[in-house]
């Protein structure tokens, strides 16, 4: 059908370049592009895998060397060096518990960032314009003080409630009622009456 055709001088054409080029071993090509697929698909896998590792690996020498480093500049210092802090901090939550009226108590609930499980005084303090602070532990109301770094002397959990109050009140029958048993369900945003 295709007869042989003269291209300019450029040598005679073998078939019509708009048909189809129907090569020997066709299948076998689709089965080795087939194969090599899946084969591409599996080292993928296995690349991705692989920089998974890698990267949880740097991750672990980096923490490593900076482990490290912390110690040398304690054994030249003497002092403990300022520490990485993680992504999300860890941080209590406060309720302060302030006595508007006679018979009126309004809390008012802060987020308070932890320092390895610490809390700083002076930051309670200035935040819910307290000289003296007190806070209820137990069935007990306990002063706050603070240790040589300005630290509450306590170690507190990541995301845990505390109810504080001002220590200068007078103590007698209008002082403040005692905060709710934990079982207890109550909006602490509310006004206590």
């Amino acid at each position: 059908v295709n007869s042989p055709k003269t291209n300019h001088g450029l040598g005679i054409t073998n078939r019509n370049l708009t048909s189809p080029i129907l090569v020997s071993g066709d299948q076998n090509t689709q089965f080795h592009t087939s194969t090599s697929l899946n084969i591409g698909d599996n080292a993928n896998e296995k690349i991705e895998q692989l920089t998974r590792k890698m990267e949880k690996l740097y991750e672990s020498f980096t923490e490593m060397k900076q482990s490290l480093s912390q110690i040398s500049d304690y054994i030249k210092t003497g002092k403990k060096s300022s520490m990485a802090y993680p992504p999300d901090p860890s941080f209590l939550y406060i309720i302060c518990q302030k006595m508007l009226q006679e018979n009126t108590v309004v809390d008012e609930k802060r987020a308070f960032t932890l320092c390895e499980g610490r809390l700083r005084l002076s930051t309670v303090q200035e935040v819910f314009n307290l000289f003296v602070v007190e806070m209820f532990h137990g069935s007990n109301w306990i002063v706050l003080t603070a240790d040589d770094e300005g630290f509450v002397p306590l170690t507190f959990k990541p995301k845990q409630e505390i109810i504080i109050r001002d220590g200068r009140q007078t103590t007698g029958p209008k002082d403040f009622p005692p905060p709710p048993s934990p079982t207890d369900s109550i909006n602490l945003d509310q006004k206590i009456a």
